[in-house]
């Protein structure tokens, strides 16, 4: 990382901000179990590459049709009360934001049967320690599922 950077980093931050991102950085992740964040990113963005989301900004700078509205904690928290555990929820929450319906649902019906809803919703799962483990999301059978 440090041979990547290098040639970036004195553009963009003085000498004793580059020493302390090299050199001083403490781990900047926290999340338990190790990883649980980025699998519950890689859900939702799966999620999002599966009903067609359209690279429009909003008026505050946030993605248009995201699964969860980036600036409002009480939304996300309410989508993920809302599909927990239910596939048809998740669906017709998919259904609901898709820009392009009539593009993007034979897509989402063929994934939904090759079993991406059980995917994501482990992805999605609410407790970090109940989330499915990168290991586990790398084998799950949706990758390999017939087409």
């Amino acid at each position: 990382m440090k041979e990547f950077f290098d040639p970036y980093l004195p553009k963009l931050y003085d000498k004793d901000t580059k020493i302390a991102l090299t050199y001083d950085k403490e781990p900047a992740r926290y999340d338990l179990p190790y990883g649980a964040a980025d699998v519950f990113g890689c859900g939702a963005l799966l999620a999002e590459l599966l009903y067609g989301i359209f690279e429009q900004i909003e008026s505050g700078g946030n993605w248009t049709h995201l699964l969860f509205p980036m600036s409002d904690p009480d939304a996300k928290k309410e989508i993920l009360d809302a599909i927990s555990g239910d596939e048809s929820a998740l669906r017709e929450l998919m259904m609901d934001r898709a820009e392009y319906k009539d593009d993007f649902e034979p897509v989402m019906e063929m994934a939904f049967k090759m079993g991406v809803g059980d995917l994501i919703l482990k992805c999605l799962e609410t407790d970090p320690n109940k989330r499915i483990l990168v290991e586990a999301a790398i084998d799950h059978p949706f990758w390999t599922a017939p087409i």
